[in-house]
């Protein structure tokens, strides 16, 4: 399996990488260059360096990338009550990730 796809956009070259961990492949981002070549050291430079994050443009390790991404995709496919997105949220509060979250009481015991 190929590491990463690229793809052409309204003349800017857009990248998919697969996730070795899920097997499927992360939204597109763009690599900011017309010319195919030039893109694919972006997305190379990106994997070494890490992979740029939102309009902050930090870099984070690919290796973290894919396990969110695996974290992400195993919460859509769990059944959860509000007990424990009670306990998500409280464990992204502690984490100063987000303020106070109203979470419903519906089959929380």
């Amino acid at each position: 399996m190929r590491r990463f796809y690229l793809y052409k956009r309204n003349e800017i070259f857009y990248c998919q990488l697969f996730n070795p961990i899920t097997k499927s492949v992360l939204p597109a981002k763009s690599t900011g260059k017309q010319n195919r070549y030039d893109a694919e050291l972006v997305v190379m430079t990106w994997l070494v360096n890490g992979i740029p994050q939102g309009h902050s443009r930090s870099l984070k390790a690919p290796e973290e990338v894919f396990s969110i991404e695996r974290t992400l995709e195993q919460l859509k496919a769990l059944e959860l009550n509000s007990c424990d997105a009670r306990r998500i949220m409280n464990l992204l509060r502690r984490r100063g990730l987000v303020g106070p979250v109203s979470v419903k009481n519906v089959g929380c015991q």
